[in-house]
């Protein structure tokens, strides 16, 4: 799964047709707030998954690395032993920049897409999705190899299919909620 069952969880929003994708996603979200998530922004650590896009990547989203200054040195970091597994800095692996936090990374356009152009795969699949007035999440959800998986997977792989095959006309959001 895409991600999930943590403080924060990557789900995709199936809107209608609209201009005004923000608005209508507040809308969409709105019955679920408190009950699913407190709150939430399109993209954020999930930006790109319908895409590939890598937010940490795009120089938009870099910064000078506060622990080090810049210098790829972090002349405080104990014992030497970790500082070399860090390479010099625990913040920036000793690059001297490192990316932003993924609540001020630049807005992605490619985390709003017409669902006719989304293709839903494993590897972008969405830990839940909201379309009209009901939030889907897979109903039993374990740990299995250090990894949470679902154990209806292939029911709620049918089930979102169904959503984007039934909105065609609309628009995907990919949302980072946070519980």
């Amino acid at each position: 799964m895409g991600g999930g069952f943590d403080m924060h969880y990557y789900v995709l929003a199936i809107l209608g047709p609209t201009n005004h994708p923000e608005a209508k996603l507040d809308e969409l979200l709105n019955p679920f707030y408190e009950s699913e998530y407190d709150w939430y922004q399109i993209g954020g650590r999930y930006t790109g998954m319908l895409t590939g896009y890598k937010p940490s990547d795009d120089p938009k989203n870099v910064e000078v690395c506060e622990q080090c200054k810049g210098t790829g040195d972090n002349k405080n970091l104990e014992p030497p032993e970790w500082k070399k597994q860090c390479g010099g800095c625990n913040g920036c692996r000793g690059k001297g920049v490192r990316a932003k936090w993924p609540t001020d990374w630049e807005r992605y356009s490619g985390d709003i897409q017409q669902v006719s152009d989304v293709e839903i795969t494993e590897a972008n699949s969405p830990y839940a999705f909201v379309v009209g007035d009901k939030w889907v999440a897979p109903e039993a959800i374990v740990k299995e190899d250090g990894k949470y998986k679902s154990r209806d997977n292939n029911k709620f792989g049918f089930q979102l299919e169904e959503a984007l095959k039934n909105n065609q006309d609309g628009i995907v959001v990919v949302v980072d909620c946070h519980n």
